[in-house]
């Protein structure tokens, strides 16, 4: 997307790129704001002692297998 408005704003008068270009960052930092503050616990990355855990308490679940 911001190739897209680079090639439509490419001429445009300079004001209208410095507007985009700031309201681009202003959204960037938004968005990594968010990302950071609403983390939950299933987020984080899992334990590194080469055990796997479970599904999480949930029902661990079955491949179907195709009938011939």
């Amino acid at each position: 997307m911001p190739l897209f408005m680079l090639y439509v704003l490419w001429s445009a008068p300079s004001g209208l790129v410095l507007y985009w270009l700031v309201g681009n960052i202003v959204g960037f930092t938004q968005q990594f704001l968010i990302n950071r503050f609403t983390k939950t616990d299933e987020d984080e990355t899992p334990p590194t002692n080469g055990k796997k855990t479970s599904n999480n308490g949930k029902k661990p679940t079955t491949p179907l297998v195709a009938q011939a």
